[in-house]
C-alpha cells in the first residue's frame, strides 16, 4: 500500500474510466475524486469483492501452486501522478502477476457489441474491458509480461476461472498518454472533463485484436452485431448527408462573403447573436452562440426555457452541449419554416 492519498494519483480503475472502458465510473467521477478527495462509498458488490479477495487468491494458489505476495503501491518513473497496486505478485515467476475479481454468474450470458460473450473460455484473454485495462496498467508499472485474472462467479454454479492476459506495450503506452493528458488538462487546472464513450484507444486495441484473428463471420448469427451494423449504416448515411450540406452552406457563404469583400459576418436571429469569420487558409470558423439561439427559439415556441428532458439527456453536470442544442435549434427552425408548432415533450421548464 501507499501513504499517499488516492486523490494524488491515477490508478488502474481510474485508467479504465478515463478511456471509457469502465461501465461503472465516468471520467467526470474520476475528476471529482481527485480534486475533492471524495471517496466512493462501497456498494455491496464492491464490499463482497474485497471480503472474498483473499479467499479467491488462496484458491488460485491451490490450483496453480504459485506463491503469492502483496506488493506496495508502485509509481511511474516519469509521472508521479500515475500509480497502482496490483492485487498480488507471483513470487516464483518474475513475469507474472495476479488480479482477483468476483462477478455475477449472470454476466456469463452478457454479449459485447460484436455479439461475443464478455467472458471467454477459461485460459483465454477475453475479459471485460475494464479488467483488461487494469491488468495492462499493472503489468506496465511492474515490468511483468503476463497477468492471470482469477474470477469467482457468484451463483448456483460457483464457477472459478483463471484468464491469461499478455502485456500489450502499445496499449499500455496509449493508456499512459491518456492519463497524462487527463491529469494535465483537467485535474491540474481544475477543469471539468466532458469525455464520453471510449477515447478511441480501446477501439484501436479491439481493431488490432480482430485483425489478429482474421476470421469472417456471418452477421446473422450474432443478433447484437447485426443490429449494430444496421444502425451504423443508417447513421453513416445521415452523417454523409449532413457533411455534404455543411460543405454546401460553407461554400455558399464564402462565395457571398467574397463578393462583398467581407472577412467576417455577424447578425442576430431571434435576439441571439451569431458570427462567422474567415480563418487562415480560407476556412470559415463558426462561433455562433447556439445555446442563446435555442433558448430564444424555445421562448418563441411558448416555452420559458429549453425543455428539462432535453437538458437532462444532453448535458454534463448541467452544462448543455452546444451540438445537441444545435440539433434542437434545427428542429424548431424547420417547424417554424413549415408554419407549424414544433412538437415538444415539455411545455414548461
Amino acid at each position: 500500500m501507499s501513504d499517499r492519498p488516492r486523490s494524488s494519483y491515477l490508478g488502474g480503475t481510474d485508467a479504465s474510466a478515463i478511456v471509457g472502458a469502465n461501465p461503472y465510473q465516468t471520467p467526470f467521477e474520476v475528476y471529482i475524486s481527485k480534486v475533492t478527495e471524495q471517496i466512493t462509498p462501497l456498494n455491496p458488490a464492491m464490499e463482497w469483492g474485497t471480503r472474498l479477495e483473499s479467499v479467491i487468491a488462496q484458491k488460485y494458489s491451490d490450483v496453480t501452486k504459485h506463491t503469492l505476495a502483496q506488493p506496495q503501491t508502485l509509481f511511474h518513473s516519469a509521472h508521479s501522478f500515475i500509480g497502482g497496486t496490483p492485487d498480488y505478485l507471483i513470487q516464483d515467476d518474475p513475469n507474472l502477476l495476479l488480479e482477483v475479481k468476483t462477478a455475477s454468474e449472470s454476466q456469463l450470458d452478457l454479449l459485447d457489441g460484436e455479439g461475443v460473450p464478455i467472458w471467454g473460455f477459461e485460459g483465454s484473454d477475453i475479459v471485460p474491458l475494464q479488467y483488461l485495462v487494469q491488468c495492462q496498467w499493472y503489468m506496465g508499472l511492474t515490468g511483468r509480461r503476463r497477468a492471470d485474472l482469477a474470477v469467482f462467479f457468484l451463483g448456483a454454479s460457483r464457477d472459478f476461472r483463471i484468464y491469461s492476459i499478455k502485456f500489450d506495450p502499445e496499449l499500455y503506452s496509449g493508456l499512459i498518454k491518456k492519463a497524462v493528458e487527463f491529469w494535465n488538462n483537467f485535474v491540474i487546472p481544475r477543469i471539468e472533463p466532458a469525455l464520453q464513450g471510449n477515447s478511441g484507444l480501446i477501439t484501436e486495441y479491439l481493431s488490432r485484436k480482430a485483425l489478429e484473428r482474421g476470421k469472417e463471420v456471418d452477421v446473422a448469427e450474432y443478433p447484437t452485431m447485426f443490429d449494430c451494423a444496421i444502425e451504423l449504416e443508417r447513421v453513416s448515411a445521415i452523417k454523409k448527408e449532413y457533411e455534404t450540406l455543411e460543405e454546401d452552406y460553407k461554400t455558399a457563404i464564402l462565395a457571398l462573403m467574397a463578393q462583398q469583400g467581407a472577412s467576417r459576418i455577424k447578425g442576430t436571429f431571434d435576439n441571439a447573436n451569431f458570427s462567422i469569420a474567415i480563418q487562415g487558409g480560407g476556412e470559415g470558423k463558426e462561433i455562433t452562440d447556439w445555446q442563446s439561439v435555442a433558448l430564444s427559439l424555445a421562448r418563441n415556441a411558448g416555452l420559458d426555457s429549453i425543455p428539462n428532458n432535453l437538458i437532462e439527456a444532453n448535458t454534463i453536470q448541467g452544462k448543455p452541449k452546444k451540438h445537441y442544442l444545435r440539433a434542437y435549434f434545427d428542429g424548431v427552425r424547420k417547424a417554424r419554416k413549415k408554419n407549424m408548432q414544433p412538437e415538444l415533450s415539455n411545455k414548461t421548464a
